[in-house]
């Protein structure tokens, strides 16, 4: 007897139905078959740690129906910001068939630092704010008035109209240092953020990487200097 189109997700046993015809007569039996395959489970289940500390599970490789093969173990996914995963004694693990293997998984996180920076100002378009284009405008203007002014009681080379010039230039300067001294600050996050994460581990037969278990693991991040 040959069954197909089975998949790496049938329930197991897998439950199924025999019948017998002969004519207007016909007999049915119900047989299950079971299939070699593992589960995951973990130890504790959730855990809750600073940052800057590391959190420890044991992961259970549960063999059944004589399960014996390799498993190798990955964190897949949900780990917390700046944080890594290991293994011990490694990243794989193989049951006896008949009873769980375990592994150590441990989540080291890292202190969360808030770090201020600074970065010039950006102006919309790159073009300067109005106020300052005014003031520049108004300082324009004055030299202009104050110049005409000038060149016509003493010329061009007034000492009046040349302190004007100057008067100018160094209004002109003292603003553009003004915006080059000008900063903004922005907040950047470094290490581990606090919070609640949902951890999957991952279980793949080497043999057949098609077949993968998972089993998902709690971890709670408190700050790492509460006040």
């Amino acid at each position: 007897m040959t069954i197909s189109n089975l998949t790496t997700n049938l329930p197991n046993p897998y439950l199924f139905t025999v019948t017998g015809t002969s004519g207007s007569q016909s007999t049915s039996i119900q047989l299950s078959l079971g299939f070699e395959d593992f589960t995951l489970t973990a130890s504790p289940s959730s855990n809750t740690i600073q940052a800057g500390t590391a959190a420890k599970y044991t992961i259970l490789v549960n063999p059944l129906n004589g399960f014996n093969q390799q498993v190798n173990l990955l964190c897949y996914s949900g780990m917390p910001p700046a944080s890594t995963c290991s293994w011990s004694p490694g990243t794989s693990v193989t049951p006896n068939g008949t009873s769980s293997s375990q592994i150590t998984l441990n989540i080291a996180t890292q202190t969360y630092v808030p770090i201020t920076t600074h970065a010039p100002p950006r102006f919309p378009s790159g073009r300067l704010p109005p106020l300052i284009l005014g003031l520049l405008c108004l300082a324009g203007l004055g030299s202009l008035a104050l110049g005409n002014r000038r060149r016509a009681r003493h010329g061009w080379l007034g000492s009046g109209w040349l302190a004007v010039r100057l008067a100018t230039i160094s209004l002109i300067m003292a603003l553009n240092l003004a915006l080059v001294s000008c900063r903004s600050s922005t907040l950047v996050q470094s290490g581990t953020t606090t919070g609640g994460y949902t951890i999957t581990i991952s279980g793949t037969l080497t043999s057949n990487t098609v077949v993968i278990r998972y089993v998902t693991l709690s971890l709670a991040v408190t700050s790492s200097n509460p006040t």
